[in-house]
């Protein structure tokens, strides 16, 4: 059988004033109808610039300099922009990688879907598609603002299969979801691709995802193929030690930990939450107030400096603690207080301690920075802004911070927001974070969007932070495996409540509430051979929190202090 897509020696360059970027060289790739190949890498590897070339989304200054593109035996480099137009998404969809951006903020989704499907999208055949993704027809009705990030990832789903393509290219589907949604969302992507008997291509740097959920792997590496071939092959007999090297970098909750030396805490309070409740809505004429948060206490100490992970899926409250903490939100009932303070409280030069003291790593890289603001600017406004440094230094400390996070200054600092990777970004936000050396660091979901190699760099960052800076990080994320690498103390968070806590030995490799099982239960493990969960366990699990949901939560003791062991803090 001939391929749906069929790539002969593909070259894209981009040029930056005199200089040009070969950012894919010469790759040559197949996608069978109904096949699910797997296209990993690092940032910049050259796997979206891949995929906007076959979607011919690729603008200056970056252009199709080499091969051919061949979808059905057509070459799509000989098609005028609006031939190629008219390809999406009746032939090739494309899944976007931040469906938090790609939905248009001021359309209903009922909209968005007439203008994507055209006079077919009766109300009918869009409750027919959201039913496909496992969404309420009630949806249509919605704005983007009124869904949570799965629901919104679904609905670019649902937009990616309107037209029953021949092609769905998912760009990170579910980088930023947590790891429940995450598997519901494979599964819906899987299910539509199979009865459509599409081809598709999953772009992402999730090994343990691919390893679950694709049939054959392509890895890239600096614009370049390194190999391919059968998922199982590749990770019991990689080809190449770039691709062994991305599969021993995949953390796992399997007891090989970096375990943290376990000290009796001592020092001043830095951080504590009394009795904190939060609740979003209400009001005249207003839908019924939402509870986020129920009666939050916990206490975080200065010394020694810790790293406590909070962890649930989305929804949970996660950020909302972080909102609470930056004083972006005011707790509606109890107080949040930094030294003894109610941040809600501080005013004048101690909220400006407060500002410099306590710094933000944001989930979403893709509206953190200003997009008018080339990246030496934005790296350097807060230090100029709190008077610590100006001209030379200041760009002198920004390159340095570029390095800390491992990026070359003279290929970032001059480049607009627009010209990165989502993981380049990513890491320049730790960059911004540290540059004014904090006391405590609000770390969101600061490694969703970054490849495994390079999430193992910042997960050493952060602990390196903590060790030799004294700074103390509140590290917010959906990844279990992660948490457990690198925390201190642990809390499991669901619906605004903590439902377990304690050290994250005794958590993860020994839950005692459903919910933890639930969310171990869901994390993709690198093995093609294990299987993923299935519907009726999950279904379960839910049902056994269910008839926990409002019981105290589960303590769960440390334990037993252990040396630091010598092996990277990703290591397998």
């Amino acid at each position: 059988m001939s391929p749906v897509l069929d790539l002969l020696g593909l070259g894209v360059t981009y040029t930056l004033g005199r200089a040009r970027i070969e950012a894919v060289r010469n790759v040559s790739l197949q996608v069978q109808a109904g096949e699910r190949l797997g296209l990993v890498g690092e940032s910049g590897s050259g796997k979206t610039t891949l995929a906007l070339a076959v979607m011919g989304l690729l603008r200056p200054p970056g252009r199709v300099t080499a091969g051919e593109i061949l979808l059905d035996g057509q070459d799509l480099r000989q098609l005028t922009p609006e031939q190629h137009a008219a390809l999406r998404p009746a032939r090739i969809s494309y899944v976007p990688q931040g469906a938090m951006n790609s939905l248009n903020p001021v359309l209903r989704i009922r909209r968005s879907m007439q203008d994507v499907i055209g006079p077919a999208a009766t109300p009918e055949r869009i409750a027919e598609l959201l039913d496909q993704v496992g969404l309420p027809a009630t949806v249509a009705r919605r704005y983007p603002h009124e869904l949570s990030g799965g629901m919104k990832q679904r609905v670019c789903i649902a937009l990616a299969i309107s037209r029953d393509p021949r092609l769905i290219i998912a760009d990170e589907p579910t980088s930023a979801l947590d790891v429940v949604t995450q598997r519901q969302v494979m599964r819906t992507l899987q299910a539509v691709q199979e009865r459509l008997g599409s081809a598709l291509i999953l772009i992402g740097h999730d090994m343990g995802l691919m390893a679950q959920s694709v049939q054959r792997m392509a890895v890239m590496r600096g614009g370049e193929l390194q190999e391919a071939g059968p998922v199982t092959r590749i990770f019991t007999a990689p080809g190449t030690a770039y691709t062994a090297e991305l599969i021993r970098s995949i953390p796992t909750i399997d007891g090989t930990a970096r375990r943290p030396v376990r000290e009796d805490v001592a020092g001043a309070e830095l951080l504590r939450f009394d009795d904190v409740a939060k609740s979003y809505g209400g009001g005249w004429l207003r839908p019924p107030a939402a509870a986020a948060l129920h009666g939050l206490s916990f206490t975080l100490h200065e010394s020694p400096p810790r790293i406590l992970s909070v962890v649930g899926q989305s929804g949970s409250g996660k950020s909302t603690i972080g909102g609470l903490i930056l004083g972006f939100v005011r707790p509606s009932r109890g107080a949040v207080r930094y030294r003894g303070a109610d941040i809600a409280q501080l005013r004048g030069a101690a909220r400006r301690d407060f500002r410099r003291e306590v710094q933000a790593i944001f989930q979403d890289p893709y509206s953190a920075f200003n997009p008018f603001y080339r990246v030496a600017r934005t790296l350097e406004l807060p230090l100029r802004s709190f008077g610590l440094a100006s001209g030379e230094e200041a760009r002198a400390r920004a390159a340095a911070a570029c390095r800390d996070v491992g990026l070359h200054p003279g290929q970032v600092l001059d480049r607009f927001p627009h010209q990165l990777s989502g993981g380049q970004r990513q890491r320049l936000m730790v960059a911004r974070a540290l540059l004014l050396r904090p006391k405590l660091l609000v770390a969101d979901e600061p490694v969703s969007m970054v490849d495994a190699s390079l999430r193992a760099a910042i997960l050493e960052l952060l602990v390196d932070l903590r060790d030799h800076h004294g700074i103390s990080v509140l590290y917010i994320t959906h990844d279990l495996a992660t948490s457990y690498r690198v925390s201190d103390e642990v809390m499991v968070l669901r619906a605004g409540r903590v439902v377990e806590a304690g050290d994250p030995i005794a958590v993860f490799e020994r839950p005692a509430h459903p919910y933890t099982r639930l969310l171990l239960d869901c994390v993709p493990w690198p093995d093609p051979a294990r299987p993923w969960g299935t519907p009726a366990r999950e279904a379960e699990l839910q049902a056994e929190c269910a008839a926990m949901d409002g019981a105290a939560p589960i303590l769960r003791d440390f334990a037993a202090p252990a040396p630091r062991a010598a092996e990277p803090v990703a290591g397998r």
